[in-house]
This record gives structure tokens, sequence and C-alpha cells, in this order.
């Protein structure tokens, strides 16, 4: 298995479509280190083609996750970015690590010292964009808090069998107080109003502890109308929650966008700063924390 990573080469010229078929220099870079190889596992075909990823997290049952799409769904992979829903990426488990450092039932020496919110049972958590949905279902498997996820409509269908394949004795338990499930979002204020009416648990209606997206923001690939949206959904998830803790992890690269990005995030929050990460991880990996509605 390859935990994929964004190289740094893109020319700040160059086009999203050339990002997008540009996989073996921008998009995938083999001769990285895999520093997280002993936890993602590559289920192969016969063939020899990726089907799904065992998931190896330290004490926790393996996790199953097909990373197939339905014949319907592959066709966009070639011309869009869908592709990138069905990877596992590095900012993705680094964030993994750091809102486990909150886990109430963990008392880790290296958990900061800040006014991050402790996760427990009963806290909620949003991923935005979530592609195969890793951090949000660990997340649940050891913090036992309610998660939801959430990417485009496309991409629901295999993160809802995931979760049927992992969490089918846990979705047929009535009396289970802590709930995973899976939503299509699209990222604007009607989108969060929407999501907020179809979710499943207790708190919806106050909105959720935290919100986390991981490498949402990179221009080549995405656009500058991709963030924009982002931001536009965030803000909508502070207006109804003003104590929501949005965590942003990404992988730095040229021309990425992602300054513009924090500066349209500052305008919506009260408080962005920079999370200091107090374990061994990529330095091209950042990430930060917003919170409190402007």
């Amino acid at each position: 298995f390859v935990l994929l990573t964004m190289a740094n080469e893109t020319d700040p010229e160059q086009t999203r479509e050339e990002a997008t078929n540009d996989k073996d220099g921008d998009l995938h870079d083999d001769d990285d280190d895999d520093e997280y190889e002993e936890w993602f596992e590559s289920i192969r075909s016969q063939t020899g083609l990726e089907i799904g990823v065992l998931v190896k997290w330290p004490n926790v049952r393996e996790l199953t996750i097909s990373t197939t799409l339905e014949a319907a769904e592959i066709a966009p992979m070639f011309h869009g970015t869908q592709w990138a829903g069905t990877r596992v990426w590095r900012a993705a488990v680094v964030a993994l690590q750091y809102l486990l450092l909150f886990d109430q039932e963990q008392q880790d020496p290296m958990r900061p010292t800040t006014d991050m919110p402790t996760i427990r049972p009963e806290s909620c958590i949003l991923e935005l964009g979530c592609g195969l949905g890793v951090p949000g279902m660990l997340l649940h498997e050891i913090t036992k808090c309610s998660v939801v996820l959430t990417d485009m409509d496309s991409l629901v269908a295999q993160l809802r069998q995931n979760l049927e394949t992992n969490f089918k004795k846990e979705s047929s338990a009535e009396s289970s107080t802590s709930k995973i499930e899976a939503h299509a979002l699209d990222w604007s204020k009607e989108g969060v109003e929407t999501l907020l009416e179809n979710c499943q648990h207790n708190e919806s209606d106050g909105g959720f502890d935290i919100v986390l997206n991981c490498d949402c923001v990179y221009e080549p690939l995405y656009g500058k109308e991709a963030w924009q949206s982002l931001i536009a959904c965030q803000q909508a998830l502070l207006q109804r929650n003003p104590k929501t803790q949005l965590i942003t992890s990404l992988e730095r690269r040229k021309a990425d966008g992602v300054e513009h990005y924090l500066e349209a995030l500052r305008d919506i929050a009260q408080h962005v700063e920079r999370i200091e990460i107090p374990f061994p991880h990529s330095p091209q990996v950042e990430m930060y924390r917003a919170y409190g509605f402007k």
C-alpha cells in the first residue's frame, strides 16, 4: 500500500487538467518513504489491482476499506478529481494522530496544553471531503464518539458500503448512543442545513463539536472555487455553533492556494491558529484550528 502525497513540483501556471493527468510527477511521488506502511496494507485482486485497504491501526481491530467504485462512477475519475477520494492521504493520518491525543480515555503525555475540547462518547465530529473516511472511522472506533462522514454524492455509496462492512453489528444495535453515518454534502449554507436535517445524532441541531477537513485545498487540482465553497460551508457550521472547532490538515505544495484560503478563514472566524504538532511528521503537513463566528 502506498500512502499518497502530492509532490511539490507543481508549476504555478499548471492547469487543473494537467495536475490531474500528471499523476507520476505532481500527484504521486513514488520515491517518498511510506512512514505509515505498517498501518495500511493494500488489498489486491488476482490481477494485482488494488481493490481495498486493510487498516491496521495500533491496538484497534482491523478495518477493511473498499477502494473500488461502481461502474457508473469510474468514468469521472479520468477527467475530474474523484480519484482523490479513493486514497488515504498523509495529512489525514497526521490529523487523526493529533485528534486522538484528545481522547477522553487516554492520558497521552504528548497532549498539548490547549483549550481544544476532549473527545468523549457524546461528542460529534463531522468530516468534510472525507474520501474513504478513514480518520472518521477510526475516531469513532477508538473514542466511541458520533461521526458524520461527508463527500460528493458519487462517493457516498462506497462510504456506506464500507460502514456496513465494518460497523454492521453496531448499526443494528438500537441502544447505541453514538452513531457513524455517511451523507452527501454540498459545500454551501443550504447544504449544511440539509445535512443537519438528515443527521441521526442527537446534537445535530446544535452543530458539531469538531469539523475536520484533510487535504481539501489545492488549487491546481480542485480549483479556487473548491476552497471558496469550503469556506462557505465552514462559515455556516460556525454560525450554527460558534464553539465548533474547525480543524484543517493539509500538505503544502507550490501554488496550492493555501494562503488565500487561510486569509478567507480569518474573515469568518474570530480565532485562527496554526497547530503545533507534537509528534514526528512530514514537514510538508500543516494543521490549523479555527473557532468563533465573526
